[in-house]
């Protein structure tokens, strides 16, 4: 896993942390500019792959289940990964075999962007990502950077990240919002295949405006990366007064 290091804050700091990410947010979303957050393992809010669910149905209906939601080793190990955006309350996921990796995770902003984002917020000049802190992989943390980097480059915005403190990974009330009806549409269906799985997600029914879309990654994301003492430093990093190892902005290499 990746993320913010080694910092450990007071709890007085994670209160704080909450506040200064709402503060931050709030501004992004009054000036109609992106806010995301970063779903780094969606499977939690799946099936117990040990325990049989059970549906009712209509008599004459009923419909076999396996004994396991997931008939496969391979599918077991299968993961959401994705982006929520905030402003226009709409989820964008893909689902991999691989484990959840910086390359996987900047992986699905790029997608997110070059799919939705590129469109609804054509005119904006950076991107406000809020993601878990729930690692100290120094070798992670560094590919997280260099990796965002590239995508700052490559899109020619600023990336603004906050993280969540550490332990706090469901902070998020839109994206438990989406994993709420979600959960109902999988419940007493086996996971046949990567596929099924995202039919399973498309075909969820929302309440108001919430809005989904999901696709097979058939990416394979290296899950060690080496990074080199000079790559890093070429990582244009600004970190913030307030909590700068949890508040931090990668700036495009002009």
């Amino acid at each position: 896993m990746f993320m913010c290091g080694h910092f450990m804050p007071s709890r007085l700091d994670r209160g704080a942390q909450f506040e200064y990410i709402n503060k931050v947010a709030s501004e992004y979303l009054v000036a109609k500019q992106p806010v995301i957050s970063l779903v780094l393992n969606g499977k939690e809010y799946g099936v117990d792959s040990k325990k049989r669910r059970m549906v009712y149905s209509e008599a004459g209906e009923s419909v076999e289940a396996l004994e396991c939601a997931f008939p496969t080793a391979e599918l077991e190990q299968a993961k959401f990964l994705g982006v929520v955006d905030i402003l226009k309350k709409a989820g964008f996921f893909g689902v991999g075999i691989c484990g959840v990796t910086a390359e996987f995770a900047v992986a699905s902003i790029r997608k997110w962007w070059y799919e939705q984002g590129c469109e609804r917020y054509a005119d904006t000049r950076g991107i406000y990502i809020t993601v878990d802190s729930s690692g100290s992989d120094e070798v992670g943390i560094k590919l997280w950077r260099v990796r965002l980097q590239e995508l700052s480059n490559e899109l020619g915005l600023e990336v603004r990240v906050s993280h969540f403190p550490v332990g706090i990974y469901k902070w998020n009330k839109l994206e438990s919002r989406l994993f709420s009806f979600i959960r109902k549409t999988w419940q007493g269906k086996p996971f046949i295949s990567l596929v099924a799985m995202v039919d399973l997600v498309g075909g969820s029914t929302f309440e108001g405006d919430l809005t989904v879309r999901c696709a097979v990654d058939q990416m394979v994301y290296r899950s060690v990366v080496g990074v080199s003492d000079e790559v890093l430093a070429r990582v244009n990093l600004r970190k913030e007064v307030f909590l700068g190892d949890w508040n931090y902005s990668i700036l495009p290499h002009l």
